[in-house]
């Protein structure tokens, strides 16, 4: 009886909602391993760099666009495919929230396109976005 009494009391830990959300937060994001330390670069048509975003572990990001840097925090749909990526940064003291497609799963030297989703209508005429992920953290590029 005290055995079965063990294995109840174990068992509940287990299924704990703290304990899964420990397991949700760490587990599915190795989707980003490749991109922590290192640089993912946004090119423009004409091969310019329009975007630098460093990803941290840690659930922050810095990113520079348009000769300013810019940080916040990321969420990755990791309990799904790791599909989508959400990064929420502070403008005029609120929450500005933009949503998109990511490339998970990459490392150093990849180098992928996409084209815009159905929502991504910022872009100019909509072209494909080519993307790299660069080794270590890249400057921007100096005027």
């Amino acid at each position: 009886m005290r055995n079965l009494l063990v294995a109840l009391l174990i068992g509940t830990a287990w299924a704990s909602p703290a304990w899964s959300q420990d397991k949700a937060q760490t587990s599915g994001y190795s989707a980003m391993n490749g991109y922590y330390g290192n640089t993912m670069v946004f090119w423009t048509p004409a091969g310019k760099i329009q975007a630098l975003i460093y990803y941290n572990p840690d659930f922050t990001y810095q990113e520079w666009r348009r000769g300013e840097w810019k940080h916040g925090t990321y969420v990755l749909n990791n309990d799904q495919d790791s599909s989508t990526l959400c990064l929420t940064r502070m403008q005029d003291n609120l929450p500005i929230t933009n949503c998109h497609s990511f490339g998970n799963d990459k490392v150093v030297g990849d180098k992928w396109t996409k084209s815009p989703a159905p929502y991504e209508k910022h872009k100019p005429n909509n072209e494909t976005a080519s993307y790299t992920l660069e080794k270590g953290h890249v400057a921007p590029p100096t005027k």
